[in-house]
């Protein structure tokens, strides 16, 4: 019976773990929620002064209160870390704030964040200037741009677009109030030429098409090895940032980024219009906020009558390959099988 009991235990103690272990890789969130969040702060809480002396964060004490400390408990005076405010939890992590001694800058506390990061079993820690003497630390439980949820609540608002997933777990915020937008106008080309759509999808094309050995001068094809660059008629600064991304890529950290294989592109394997979801918006939510826009700005210019009508223009995919008449005659320049290479009469 006690051999079943120890095995028993053995079982569930395995479980456990395993249990534990693929919850944080499998679900992120559900762990640091129900296992990761207890632990860290009660990391945070029993290391706390000792962390932040071994970071060289503490201060000596005023002489009031060391002559205090001795007369009244006779113990030894040890240095004093920055003052900590109340700890807050939230859905990725925690947040508290420190109230920094004289002479301390808030550059010291991040020169510390990879040692406060392992010291208190978090992903990573980073540091916000809240205002002159105070700091907010920010600690990020899991890797939150592995699987991107924006948070609940964002500093969004009229013209306001959360558009990407900071690594601190905070939302990017672009404001469309601050960025200049101007109309263009037929009057602003040269020899008065006409603005039409054509002429301005022509404009866009001439960039889109450009690949990145035409705009830097790199190559044109993915490389195996790096030793094929010295035969590689390419600048000097295209050759180190094919070498740095190809150096990049042999880290464990960033294999998901695929640097090697897209070193011939610097790193960059999208297209200028691509939008990544993880790192980026929805062209979606980039038209809607545009649409948004023009209709503020329709609202405020026109007449507030009932008899206005709001038209708004837009461009609309066509299609692509050739026509009916295209298709028949490039089928009737095409040689028939086995014809190929004789003369033509």
């Amino acid at each position: 019976m006690t051999d079943l009991v120890t095995w028993a235990e053995l079982c569930g103690s395995l479980a456990a773990i395993g249990g534990a272990a693929y919850a944080r890789h499998a679900h992120p969130a559900a762990y640091w929620s129900t296992v990761g969040l207890p632990v860290s702060v009660a990391r945070l809480l029993a290391s706390y002064t000792s962390t932040m002396d071994a970071c060289g964060l503490t201060v000596e004490p005023p002489r009031w209160r060391a002559l205090a400390v001795k007369a009244t408990t006779r113990r030894e005076v040890r240095p004093m870390p920055p003052r900590r405010g109340m700890i807050r939890p939230t859905s990725t992590g925690l947040r508290l704030r420190l109230r920094l001694a004289p002479g301390q800058e808030p550059a010291d506390v991040a020169a510390s964040a990879e040692r406060l990061r392992h010291a208190w079993g978090v992903h990573s820690v980073y540091v916000r200037d809240v205002k002159p003497g105070v700091v907010e630390l920010r600690l990020v439980g899991f890797d939150v741009l592995r699987k991107v949820r924006m948070p609940r609540r964002t500093d969004a608002g009229p013209l306001r677009v959360p558009v990407a997933l900071r690594e601190d777990a905070t939302a990017f915020v672009r404001d469309y109030r601050a960025v200049d937008v101007r109309t263009i106008r037929s009057a602003d080309f040269d020899g008065g030429q006409e603005l039409t759509d054509r002429a301005v999808a022509a404009y866009i094309a001439k960039y889109a098409t450009k690949g990145a050995e035409t705009a830097t001068g790199t190559l044109d094809r993915p490389i195996r090895f790096l030793a094929e660059l010295a035969q590689a008629r390419i600048t000097d600064h295209a050759r180190r940032m094919i070498r740095t991304a190809w150096t990049l890529g042999a880290r464990k950290d960033l294999e998901h980024l695929r640097l090697r294989a897209w070193a011939h592109m610097l790193g960059f394997r999208g297209h200028f219009s691509t939008k990544s979801r993880r790192y980026s918006t929805t062209l979606g939510a980039l038209r809607n906020a545009r649409a948004a826009w023009r209709r503020a700005q329709a609202a405020t210019a026109a007449p507030q009558d009932g008899e206005t009508m709001l038209v708004l223009a837009h461009w609309v995919f066509a299609g692509t390959g050739l026509s009916t008449g295209e298709a028949w005659l490039a089928a009737s320049l095409e040689p028939a099988p086995g014809t190929e290479g004789e003369p033509t009469t």
